[in-house]
Parts: structure tokens; C-alpha cells; sequence
């Protein structure tokens, strides 16, 4: 945690209000710190042993900037589609822009020149931003699903209450998803209830809400490169007073559930889960916490 200079502590913490906050809010404080220590820890440690590799026995490394680099590497899978503007002139998805600044270790620790071979800790930074993308994919995208299984531990198999039942429409195409919003919301006269980029289900890359009468119609953009093919065919929403209790009586019941997602409110998550009928659906709604 030792700093070379002021310029260099205020960098570091600049990066850490910047996103730290972002992911504090999401993911809790004891979590956030955990991940903070275990990626400072392991950058440091891949610092020391890549440098006599590179025939750096001597390289220094100063500063949080490994932990730092770990945690805009998370924020960036989990906020992918959102924009960010690079030394505010050029626009670009914030996953576009961690690559770049990770490009940009990997020159730097094989190409000597008075820009690159600069004290940065270039090592830490690959080895943090490894770490994040572990957490993502192994830890944090199954967090809510083992929530979601501790509280329905305690839970009966009685039939839940359905409280709200929508419709998920995915469009594949940017025009074709602008069409069905000027469609819906002038033609139609239904009212955009909400509307953005997804903050965890990376599977889509937007969608828009609409108020309906008795439920809600949201339409989204699949995400091009993402696997899943959850979202090929229109799919019924359905919105439950107990999601833990819901999956147990599901899971009871040999009913398959499927790619659990988490959702941006505390409590509340989202799966899917294949019926008899062979269709996926959507179930979604509040759980307690274990």
C-alpha cells in the first residue's frame, strides 16, 4: 500500500472511488474487501515472480494500482455495454476499454521504451485483472443462485403465489428494437416503465420495459456473442411473493432450472427454467435472506 509519490496515491484512489463504490454497493463490503486483499495479493505476488523471468530482478512495484486494475477489470465484465468516453473525446464499451488498458500491461512488459518500460507494476495488473475475470465467471454470476438455495433450505413445498405475470420479447436486431419501442409506446400507447443496459445479465445488451395492464412487456437485444439461447422465442414472465421457495418446489419436482442470473436490487433474482412442455421460462421475485 505504499505509494511512490502524491500523484501516484492520487491516481490509485481516484481509480478506487471511481469504481470501488460501483462495486461496494453491488456486491456488499465484506465481499468487496475480500476481493480487494485476494487480487492485491495475487498481483503482487506474479509481480515478484515475472520479474527475474523478464531479467528484472530489481523491477519496484508501488501502490494499490493491482487491486485497482482488478476491480475496474470487474466492474467492466458486469457493466460491458455501458459507454464510456476515452480522455473524453472517443466513445467505446467499457469491456473495449479495460482490454485496451490491459493491451497495454502486456506491452509493457516486453517492449522497453522510455513510454512503456515506466515503474508501473505491469505484472500486478494482468495477474488482478485474471483474478477478476475468475471471480466473475466462478463466484460472483452464482452468488444469488447459492443464496437462493441456503433460503429455500428452510422453506415448505407449498405452492407459491403468483403476483405479476409479463411477457420478455427479444429483438435481434438495433432497428428492429428501436421499431418495436416507437411502435409500442406511439401506436400502441403503452408507457416505458424502465429501460437501459443490464447490470449482471450480460445475455442481453438493452432492453425497455412497458407498463401493461396486468403485468409488464419488455423487449431486449441478445447480446450477439453470448452462448444462450434463452432469448429466441417470446417467454412468459412470471412474478412470485418467494423465489427460494418456488426453485425448492421446482427442484422437488425434477423441473430443470437454468442459467440463475442476478438482479440489481438486494434480494431479488432472477432464473430460468425449462417446463414440461419443454419451453424455457422465466421466474423471477424476492427471496429471504438464509
Amino acid at each position: 500500500f505504499y505509494h511512490h509519490d502524491f500523484l501516484h496515491l492520487f491516481i490509485t484512489t481516484f481509480g478506487l472511488i471511481t469504481f470501488g463504490f460501483m462495486l461496494e454497493n453491488m456486491v456488499g463490503s465484506k465481499w468487496f474487501m475480500e476481493y480487494f486483499l485476494v487480487s492485491g495479493f495475487v498481483g503482487a505476488m506474479n509481480h515478484c515472480m515475472i520479474s527475474p523471468m523478464l531479467n528484472r530482478p530489481d523491477a519496484m512495484m508501488f501502490g494499490a494500482t493491482g487491486p485497482v486494475t482488478g476491480i475496474m477489470i470487474l466492474c467492466a465484465l458486469i457493466y460491458r455495454n455501458r459507454t464510456i468516453w476515452l480522455l473524453k473525446v472517443f466513445p467505446m464499451k467499457a469491456l473495449w476499454g479495460a482490454t485496451l488498458f490491459i493491451g497495454f500491461d502486456f506491452l509493457g512488459l516486453f517492449i522497453k521504451d522510455d513510454v512503456l518500460d515506466s515503474p508501473i507494476g505491469h505484472g500486478s495488473h494482468i495477474a488482478a485483472a485474471l483474478v477478476g475475470i475468475i471471480y466473475y465467471h466462478k463466484i460472483l454470476r452464482h452468488r444469488v443462485w447459492r443464496n437462493l438455495q441456503a433460503a429455500g433450505e428452510g422453506q415448505t413445498l407449498e405452492p407459491v403465489q403468483v403476483t405479476k405475470l409479463g411477457w420478455v420479447l427479444p429483438c435481434k436486431y438495433d432497428d428492429e428494437f428501436d421499431d418495436m419501442v416507437v411502435f409500442l409506446q406511439d401506436m400502441m400507447g403503452l408507457v416505458i416503465a424502465d429501460q437501459g443496459e443490464p447490470v449482471i445479465d450480460t445475455q442481453i445488451n438493452r432492453f425497455t420495459k412497458f407498463k401493461t395492464p396486468n403485468g409488464s412487456l419488455k423487449l431486449v437485444e441478445p447480446n450477439r456473442f453470448a452462448k444462450s439461447q434463452l432469448y429466441t422465442h417470446p417467454m412468459l414472465s412470471i412474478t412470485v411473493d418467494n423465489l427460494a421457495n418456488a426453485c425448492r418446489n421446482m427442484d422437488s419436482r425434477q423441473v430443470k432450472l437454468v442459467a440463475p442470473v442476478y438482479h440489481s436490487t438486494e434480494n431479488w433474482a432472477i432464473v430460468y427454467f425449462k417446463a414440461p412442455d419443454g419451453r424455457v421460462y422465466q421466474i423471477q421475485g424476492p427471496y429471504p435472506s438464509p
